[in-house]
C-alpha cells in the first residue's frame, strides 16, 4: 500500500509446495483452473500447491517432494554389522517420492517420538533386509497416478533369527498403512512381513505397538514357523479396516495372521489364499489372543 519495494522470503516447506505446484499445474483441467479465479499465475500455483499438499492420506504438515538422492540424504547411519546390514535413523518429515528408492542392505529406524510419513507416489521402495524398525509413528500411503501403483519390496530371507521382512513394529510405535503394495520375495523364520509386538524388555512400561491397515495390499510372505504375513505378539494390536492380505504361507500356524498374546480387530478388508501347515490357514488365534 505504501508503494515501497519489499521482498518475500519463502520457507523451505512453502518452496516445496510451489515446486509441487509447477509439477502438477499441467494436469489441472480447465474447470479446475477456472475455479481458482482471476488471480495471478504465481498465486494460482500456490493454491494448487496447497491443494496437492493436502491430497495425501496423512494429514499434518507440508509434504516434501523428494528424489532418491534427497531421501537418502535424510538418513544417518545408526549402526553397521559385519553382515553388511546398515541401520539408519531418519529425520522426521512427510516425504513424497518422485522416483524409486533402493536401500540396498539397509533398514530404517524410526525413533520414539518421531513421525515419518512416506507417499510412494506410484514408485518402488525396496531393500534386501527387513526394511523398517518403528519405535515412533510410521505412515505409508500411495497417491499414485496413471494407474501405476507403488510397491514396497523386500527380498529379506533367512531360516534362523530372521523376522518381519517389511517392519518389526515395537513398543511406542504406531504404524499406519493407507495404500501401496507390500511384497516379500524371501522366506524368514516367522512374522513373514510385519511383526506387531511390545518386545521392549528394557522399557516394560512403554505401550505396545499398534498397526492400522486402511488400504493397500500385503502379499507373498513365507515363513518356516508361524505368521506368513503378520504376527501379533506380546500385547501388540493389529486393526484391519480395509485393504487385502493374501498369498501368505506358514509351515506352522497362521498363513495370513498369527496372534499370540496379542489383539486382532477386523472391521473391513479381505484375507484370502493363505495356507498353513498346522492351524489357521488365514488366521490363527493362539494363547491369550483377543
Amino acid at each position: 500500500e505504501t508503494g515501497e519495494n519489499f521482498s518475500v522470503v519463502l520457507s523451505d516447506s512453502f518452496r516445496d509446495m510451489l515446486e509441487m505446484a509447477d509439477d502438477h499445474y499441467a494436469n489441472y483441467t480447465k474447470s479446475q483452473k477456472s475455479a481458482l479465479g482471476n488471480v495471478s499465475k504465481q498465486y494460482s500455483a500456490s493454491m494448487i500447491g496447497w491443494d496437492i499438499a493436502n491430497t495425501h492420506h496423512v494429514r499434518g504438515g507440508m509434504w516434501t517432494s523428494i528424489d532418491a538422492a534427497g531421501f537418502k540424504a535424510k538418513l544417518s547411519v545408526y549402526k553397521t554389522y559385519t553382515s553388511g546390514l546398515v541401520i539408519y535413523n531418519i529425520a522426521s518429515g512427510n516425504y513424497a517420492l518422485t522416483e524409486d528408492v533402493d536401500l540396498g542392505n539397509g533398514r530404517i529406524r524410526i525413533q520414539t517420538g518421531q513421525t515419518v510419513s512416506i507417499c510412494l507416489n506410484g514408485h518402488n521402495f525396496k531393500s534386501s533386509n527387513s526394511m523398517f524398525a518403528p519405535y515412533g509413528a510410521l505412515n505409508i500411503c500411495d497417491c499414485h497416478k496413471n494407474g501405476h501403483e507403488g510397491t514396497v519390496l523386500s527380498s529379506y530371507s533367512g531360516e534362523s533369527g530372521c523376522y518381519a521382512a517389511i517392519a518389526y513394529c515395537r513398543c511406542n510405535s504406531v504404524t499406519n498403512i493407507y495404500g501401496g503394495n507390500f511384497v516379500a520375495t524371501g522366506k524368514v523364520t516367522s512374522a513373514g512381513m510385519f511383526a506387531v509386538s511390545h518386545d521392549g524388555p528394557s522399557t516394560p512400561d512403554a505401550p505396545p505397538a499398534v498397526m492400522n491397515m486402511y488400504g493397500g495390499t500385503i502379499s507373498g510372505g513365507s515363513v518356516y514357523t508361524n505368521g506368513g504375513l503378520i504376527c501379533v505378539w506380546n500385547d501388540g494390536t493389529f486393526n484391519m479396516y480395509g485393504g487385502e492380505l493374501y498369498g501368505g504361507t506358514a509351515e506352522g500356524r497362521g498363513g495370513g495372521i498369527d496372534v499370540n498374546n496379542g489383539i486382532l480387530n477386523i472391521q473391513g478388508g479381505k484375507i484370502y489364499n493363505c495356507t498353513s501347515g498346522t492351524n489357521g490357514g488365514a488366521i490363527n488365534c493362539g494363547t491369550n489372543a483377543d
